[in-house]
């Protein structure tokens, strides 16, 4: 029997941690009701209260610990601001322990709110992201398990403050995908791990073309994110590896659509607003076949917003309530749809505060941060199926796991 893609990076996965001889992926998804939360902030993170979006902050509430990406190695990548208003990366393995870095080139001037962002992490472990100099450009990098970097900076990107090149996801085999700013706005790109850049426009576009924060980039070379017409009006797009686009716009009348990810078989997740105001999520199958789901209750009020999906089309994303805060969401692929705080009482209730998920890697572990009442972000990982993997004080009884990393995923 020969294997999809998808199913090895699950089985690869769920190796020596089950003892049945078989899981499908709707097992997966009916058996993860149980969950567990950890809790982590990173070593030297912030902790001064403070107005969200402060300073030249470009991703997050204010100080803290802000998480970006796992994989399925139970490995977390993100960044951190210190109390003196720098940014810098971290690296957080499965047993727990962090390692902190910064690009070369980053600004670490105290007060300037600059530094390194990473964005997204590869089942190898390599890290794509990209970093502010002293001049507010924007770069971008690649930095490989043993913490060489190469930077990246597509050769059309302006060099103003807050122009340059700004890379959101890398795939299993390296490449990296995300947009870059010139005078004109935002347009895509592409960069193979040999160092070619293909740059691309939505050819519908009139105000910018933009790829996914989350997992824009699968191992096929798809890429979805959105784009602005003229109306400024927001519209969601997969780009093909051949180059060609393909709109996805579950509801014509829509004010705007995004969409967050794209997992290895070509399904998208995402989510749009309707001419109330209210949001909605979608699931896309690679044919084309859409899904518009909703959740119901005083959690949802203003509607559900989904981020990005993992292989067996598990969903994150967050619900809002009527105070605006967020609150986290896991939708299994059977369609049932459990929410989730990941520190009540302690998350934040305020507007723009709450519990915000950014990924969900193959085994069901849901990682992001909560913005508390002091607007200071914190990290967190919900375990699905017993699949604890990330705290140092469950070590023992993961010890025979071995690193969980997929076998290569290349054709």
């Amino acid at each position: 029997m020969r294997f999809s893609r998808c199913k090895l990076a699950i089985t690869a996965a769920l190796l020596g941690i089950l003892v049945s001889p078989a899981v499908t992926q709707a097992q997966l998804s009916a058996d993860r009701d149980g969950s567990k939360i950890i809790l982590f902030d990173v070593p030297g993170a912030g902790k001064t209260a403070g107005a969200l979006n402060c300073g030249n902050n470009l991703l997050t509430g204010c100080y803290g610990t802000t998480p970006m990406a796992n994989n399925n190695a139970g490995e977390i990548v993100g960044m951190y601001l210190t109390d003196d208003g720098v940014y810098y990366g971290f690296l957080r393995s499965a047993d727990g322990k962090t390692k902190s870095f910064t690009a070369p080139g980053a600004d670490t001037t105290h007060g300037d709110f600059n530094g390194t962002y990473p964005m997204a992490i590869n089942s190898c472990g390599a890290v794509t992201g990209l970093y502010q100099g002293s001049d507010e450009v924007l770069h971008g990098f690649s930095r490989e398990p043993n913490g060489s970097y190469v930077q990246i900076d597509v050769p059309e990107a302006g060099t103003a403050a807050f122009q340059g090149t700004w890379p959101t996801s890398i795939n299993d085999k390296g490449d990296v995908a995300g947009f870059y700013f010139d005078a004109t706005g935002a347009h895509g790109f592409v960069r193979s791990r040999n160092g070619t850049v293909t740059r691309f426009n939505n050819p519908n576009a009139a105000n910018g073309t933009y790829v996914a924060l989350e997992q824009g980039l699968n191992d096929d070379g798809a890429v979805v994110g959105w784009y602005f017409d003229a109306n400024f009006v927001a519209y969601g797009y997969v780009r093909e590896p051949d180059g060609t686009f393909k709109t996805i716009e579950p509801d014509a009348s829509s004010p705007g659509t995004l969409v967050g990810g794209i997992n290895r078989s070509g399904a998208s997740a995402g989510y749009y607003v309707d001419t109330s105001g209210l949001f909605f999520s979608f699931l896309r199958e690679k044919g084309g076949t859409t899904t518009v789901f909703q959740a119901s209750g005083e959690d949802a009020v203003e509607g559900m917003v989904a981020f990005t999906l993992n292989c067996g089309d598990e969903i994150t994303g967050v619900t809002v309530d009527s105070n605006n805060a967020n609150h986290g969401f896991v939708r299994f692929a059977s369609g049932k749809i459990k929410i989730f705080d990941a520190a009540s009482p302690n998350t934040g209730t305020g507007s723009n505060q709450g519990t915000r998920p950014t990924t969900i890697n193959d085994v069901g572990e849901v990682i992001g941060y909560y913005v508390d009442e002091n607007n200071v972000s914190h990290g967190f990982i919900r375990y699905s199926f017993g699949m604890m993997s990330a705290n140092a004080e469950l070590a023992p009884a993961i010890s025979q796991r071995g690193t969980r990393r997929p076998p290569s995923l290349e054709k």
